[in-house]
This record gives C-alpha cells, sequence and structure tokens, in this order.
C-alpha cells in the first residue's frame, strides 16, 4: 500500500467524523491471544471504543485487525488482535471508533448513504439541464426520455456526468441525448436499501407518465432496472423501455459473496487500494472505504458477525450465492418468459457492456492474490464477474434469449474496469447505435 493510498484513507476516516488515527508506543508483534468476540459474548467487554487497524500479510494482502483494550487502557500490553498474526505479518495504520449503540445501525447505513450520495437528499429525481443535474418532481407525462441509473456507493455525478465530460466522445453522447424529451437520473440509496426496494421507488416517479424510457445502468442500477422494467413498472404492458446494462451483476457478484463480513471489508480494502494504482483520483475510492468503515464499525460493534449481513441489504442482494433471494426471484424462469414475450413485441429489451480485466504479473505485487481470492470463477472488471454481466453463471435461470439484444465485451488485457466504462469511446458508440 503506498503512502498516498494511506492518507487518502486517513481522509476519508477523517471525514467519517467517528474514526481518529491512532498511534501506540511501539507495534504489537506476533499471535496475541484472547478473541474480543468471545469476550462480548460473555459480556466482558466494558471499552466504549473500538480499537481497529489496517494490516498487511507477508504477502502483500490488506486486512482489518481487531484490538481490544480494557477501558481507557492505550499500551499495546494490554492489547490482543481479533485474529491471529504470523511472520512477516505488519500493522500500518491504526483507528478508534465509539462503538455503535443497539439502536444505531440502520442510522450508520442512512449517513453512509448519504456521505456517497448526497442528491438524495433533495429528491430522488433529477433532470441535465446545461450540463448539471438539476431537481425535478416527475418525469415528463409522454415522449421518449433518457434515465441515468448508477451502482453501489455511487451517484449519477461521479458515475456517470464526469466521465462523459472528461471525453470529447462523452460530450458527443450528451449533446447527442439533447433529442429526448429529457435527460433524466434516478438518486438513490445502495447501502441500506434493495435494489428492488430503489425499483419500488423509481416506479412512483414513473407511474403517471406513459413516456418510453431508455435506460443507461451501471453496476447495481442494472439490478433496480430489471426489477423495475420487468416486475414493478404499473406501466409495464404497454410501455416501451430499453436500457443498456453497464458492468452490472446479473448474477451477482463476488465481491459480494465472501463468507463473512471480514472477509467482505478484506476484499472491499484490497481491491480500493488496486483502484488507486489505476487512477487516485477515482472518485469510487473514496466510496468504496467509507463503506469498508461502516462496516467495520457495525463488525466491532456486534459478536454475531454474520447475522450484521442483514443490515446491508444493499450489498447482500448482489451475492452470487444459491440462497440469494432477490436475484433467484428476479431471475426465475417464469418471469423470465413473461419479460421474454414483452422483448418479442419489441417493447423491452437489454444490451449489455462488460470488460475482461487482467493484472500486470510483473508489476502489481500482491494483486495476484487477492484477486485470485475474491474472484474465484475466473474473469472480472475488478469489482463484477464477467460472466455475470449478462447471465451466463446465472443460478436455476431460463436465460431469456429475446431479453437480451446484443452483447459487447471490451478485449481482455486492456485498461476498462468497473469504474471508467463510460471514459470509453467504445461505450459512447454502442449506446448511440443500440438506441437509435
Amino acid at each position: 500500500m503506498s503512502d498516498a493510498f494511506l492518507q487518502s484513507i486517513i481522509a476519508v476516516a477523517k471525514e467519517a467524523e467517528v474514526y481518529t488515527p491512532s498511534t501506540y508506543p511501539e507495534q504489537p508483534k506476533g499471535s496475541l491471544g484472547r478473541n474480543r468476540a468471545a469476550e462480548v459474548l460473555r459480556g466482558e467487554e466494558t471499552d466504549s471504543r473500538i480499537d481497529v487497524a489496517i494490516g498487511r500479510t507477508a504477502t502483500g494482502r490488506l486486512r482489518w485487525e481487531f484490538l481490544e483494550t480494557a477501558a481507557g487502557a492505550r499500551s499495546t500490553k494490554r492489547a490482543s488482535f481479533f485474529r491471529t498474526r504470523t511472520a512477516g505479518d505488519e500493522i500500518i495504520q491504526l483507528f478508534n471508533t465509539p462503538r455503535l449503540a443497539d439502536n444505531e445501525y440502520f442510522d450508520l447505513l442512512a449517513k453512509l448513504d448519504k456521505k456517497c450520495n448526497a442528491n438524495q437528499s433533495e429528491g430522488p429525481l433529477y433532470q441535465l439541464k446545461d450540463g448539471k443535474w438539476v431537481k425535478i418532481d416527475a418525469p415528463p407525462a409522454s415522449g421518449r426520455v433518457l434515465l441515468f441509473v448508477h451502482g453501489t456507493f455511487s451517484n449519477n455525478d461521479g458515475g456517470f456526468l464526469s466521465q462523459l465530460q472528461r471525453t470529447g466522445h462523452g460530450a458527443g453522447l450528451l449533446k447527442w441525448a439533447e433529442g429526448y424529451e429529457a435527460v433524466l437520473g434516478f438518486e438513490h440509496p445502495t447501502i441500506g436499501v434493495t435494489p428492488m426496494c430503489n425499483a419500488a421507488d423509481l416506479d412512483r416517479l414513473f407511474c403517471d407518465s406513459e413516456a418510453e424510457v431508455d435506460i443507461i445502468a451501471h453496476s447495481r442500477g442494472g439490478l433496480v432496472t430489471r426489477w423495475w422494467a420487468e416486475r414493478i413498472d404499473e406501466k409495464r404492458s404497454t410501455r416501451r423501455v430499453r436500457a443498456v446494462l453497464v458492468g452490472c451483476p446479473l448474477a451477482g457478484t463476488s465481491l459480494a459473496s465472501p463468507p463473512n463480513l471480514v472477509r467482505a471489508a478484506d476484499d472491499w480494502l484490497n481491491i480500493a487500494s488496486i483502484l488507486y494504482s489505476r487512477n487516485s483520483g477515482d472518485p469510487a475510492i473514496s466510496d468504496i472505504m467509507r463503506a469498508a468503515f461502516g462496516m467495520i464499525r457495525i463488525i466491532g460493534s456486534t459478536a454475531l458477525l454474520d447475522a450484521m449481513a442483514c443490515l446491508l441489504p444493499g450489498v447482500s442482494a448482489m451475492a452470487m450465492v444459491d440462497n440469494n433471494a432477490e436475484l433467484r426471484r428476479l431471475n426465475e424462469r417464469a418471469a423470465g418468459q413473461r419479460a421474454d414475450v414483452r422483448a418479442k413485441a419489441g417493447a423491452l429489451g437489454y444490451y449489455t457492456i462488460r470488460a475482461d480485466y487482467e493484472f500486470d504479473e510483473d508489476k502489481r505485487h500482491g494483486e495476484i492474490e487477492v484477486l485470485e481470492a475474491v474472484f474465484t470463477k475466473g474473469r472480472h472488471d475488478l469489482v463484477v464477474d464477467t460472466e455475470s454481466m449478462n447471465l451466463r453463471i446465472g443460478r436455476d435461470t431460463d436465460r431469456p434469449q429475446r431479453l437480451f439484444k446484443d452483447d459487447f465485451l471490451f478485449p481482455t488485457g486492456g485498461k476498462v474496469i468497473h469504474t471508467n466504462y463510460f471514459e470509453q469511446k467504445e461505450t459512447v458508440e454502442r449506446i448511440q447505435d443500440w438506441f437509435k
């Protein structure tokens, strides 16, 4: 981990207003005995604050490590790590935060969502006017509209607009979009709310509109789009909907599927580090770290680690596991057949854009171990499994062929990753071609 990335983590911690970078007289070394979670279960933990560290293994993998200290104690001699450490492991940075009270979990998730997307506090629907998003109350009653639906930890500024405005072809897409009745953006929470609930909120906006809708969805936004277009839209029997789904976890993502929350927080930390090495200015890095800090605070406040997954509904809804209730319902055969009928009539159609990231073995120390541990099924774009982006590894699904009109896969080993699709000329060209 570079010093610059560490400083960016500290900046996010300070912004959160609950984490204070801490220092100790000396670094703890070796395997230190007691398990803090066991003490919580026995009612022996009395400290109202949580000590947590970012560590690095001998192979270069970053991970979170919890320390527990007796109330008021600041000596390493009184501390023990939640995890056993081995030779070559090191502590990089220590943090300290108040333990959450029982009634503060959902408040924390709401605050995290607002940090990632301040616009949602003002309202869910925005219209693009003169290069800026302007809040509106409702979409046009008729005509043809273009709708942007962002992904996890994101918003329509960082997820789409800023990327498009950085390039000539992106600016060209925005100019081309002026041919629509309106260009809209749907702002919504992505941590504390599931995609299905987001889709219900979207339906409340469009329930009185007869407009045809072309959608550009990124990442988790593709699940919101599908729930709305296939299941929830009150006008779905008559409305025409087309959607370009860019890097969307239609069958889930391995990054949301680790065996426990501690491992998930580790994965997010490592992915943020890799993204930083590609583009230190990527706004997704801060958003991922905000979510990771929030998850760590939740984990450190309860001994029921895995049960707390229910407190991250917006993330767990993307888990690539057999018992993912939302994805099983979204991708079930009967629903696919109904959507296929609409697709055959020309009323519904999807187009997918995917990428296949390939790490540089010589230049990225520690990256191989991290990515192979997270994405066990193979290809990915650093966040979503490539084959999940068009349902080819969906579970118990009968992929509706007519529904998926076309697919574009960026060449393997290119510079395209999950957070820069909309800087690419090919993405812009496909959108314009498919939405002619």
